[in-house]
């Protein structure tokens, strides 16, 4: 294969990116990536939708989901590729989670409330079947003029420190790789610097992953530096995982992450990815 532009991280407003999921196809089309697959937190909601609108485009289009799930340290997400959209025990596992995410918002929205800032439900954008999102608050926060931009509301309210912040419920890892599996998908840890681990410490911890399922790594993200990418990688192949990589694009949240990038604006090329993963995926 040829090296080309390849994006298997990003989000949608069907979680909690700020562009529809044809909008999103639609800028990593401008941006040039060839290959692509949404990963939107617990959702499956845009999938179909960006999936006609790439297929219009000529882009690869590949099934992707972002779960939580369950670490002592850091946070432990892992993104699952080229799944059964139709697979009951993925959709039944995925619906427990959004309403769990819908319940956590109501809370947020109740203490910033109490915080005289409130925001009702009608003040929010969110798409038919969306999860509502910290990014969603934020917004409707703007629209309210209780805050300038999604940093001062994640700063001051909305994150892991902020007054209004409440934590989300996720599943066990084995529970999390398994709706994946269950589905006939690909579970790979996304953006491993997150874990916050040593480098003993996180061998030793995808390795216990690779025990209940895991199959993949994803080295290039727009939050590891250049020596991050080149350690994980190399780790991935001592543990004969697949290298994946995606920029978790979101948009007007996270303003200096872009389609197809990592940092420095370094391009994500099909050459870093593992020649299987795009075997097991169809993807010539």
């Amino acid at each position: 294969m040829n090296p080309t532009l390849v994006d298997f991280h990003c989000h949608s407003t069907a979680s909690d990116g700020s562009l529809e999921p044809s909008e999103l196809v639609r800028l990593a089309h401008k941006q040039g990536v060839k290959i692509m697959a949404l990963t939107d937190h617990d959702s499956l909601n845009g999938l179909t939708e960006a999936q006609q609108e790439a297929l219009s485009l000529g882009l690869t289009w590949v099934n992707g989901i972002e779960i939580s799930a369950k670490v002592e340290v850091g946070h432990l997400h892992l993104l699952g590729y080229g799944f059964d959209l139709t697979n009951k025990a993925l959709i039944s596992g995925l619906a427990l989670l959004q309403e769990a995410r819908a319940g956590r918002g109501l809370k947020m929205m109740e203490r910033l409330s109490d915080l005289n800032l409130p925001v009702e439900l009608s003040d929010l954008e969110l798409l038919p079947g969306a999860s509502l999102g910290r990014p969603h608050l934020a917004q409707a926060m703007i629209k309210k003029g209780y805050v300038q931009d999604f940093e001062e509301a994640f700063y001051k309210y909305l994150g892991r420190k902020g007054p209004a912040f409440v934590d989300k419920e996720v599943l066990d890892p084995a529970q999390a790789i398994g709706l994946i599996r269950e589905a006939g998908g690909i579970a790979v840890v996304a953006h491993p610097v997150s874990l916050k681990m040593g480098r003993a410490q996180l061998f030793e911890y995808l390795q216990t992953l690779k025990t209940l399922g895991l199959e993949g790594v994803e080295a290039y993200n727009s939050s590891h530096s250049a020596n991050q990418c080149n350690r994980i990688s190399k780790m991935a192949l001592e543990l004969d995982l697949f290298i994946t990589g995606g920029s978790d694009f979101h948009g007007l949240s996270k303003p200096r992450v872009k389609m197809g990038r990592l940092q420095n604006n370094r391009k994500i090329l099909s050459k870093w990815i593992s020649s299987d993963l795009f075997d097991r995926l169809g993807i010539n």
